[in-house]
């Protein structure tokens, strides 16, 4: 996938953040079926998920092993919005983890 100069543009502003970030995007799907998936990080964002127990041979393996843990998959099909997941995390809705067809 072409990432466009905005994107790049992006990417190095959120680099330089001491904020942790990261991102994972579907990007198609491999000859066999399974889906393509590019992760984008910050240093801030490894040290945080090193600091958590996270760790592995390389970043981009801990990058992976973090968001497989976290199970950052859909866990159901659309439905009714749901609303905030608890009140200790009140941004966080139970929708994100909805495949949406």
């Amino acid at each position: 996938m072409v990432r466009s100069w905005l994107e790049k543009a992006l990417d190095r502003i959120r680099n330089k953040s001491p904020e942790p970030w990261a991102s994972f995007e579907v990007g198609g799907f491999e000859d066999d079926g399974r889906i393509k998936v590019t992760f984008n990080w910050n240093k801030a964002f490894i040290r945080k998920i090193n600091a958590l127990g996270f760790q592995a041979e390389t970043e981009e393996d801990t990058v992976q092993l973090f968001f497989y843990t976290a199970q950052a998959r859909p866990t159901s099909f659309a439905g009714e919005d749901e609303g905030a997941v608890s009140a200790e995390h009140p941004n966080l809705q139970a929708d994100t983890h909805t495949l949406r067809t």
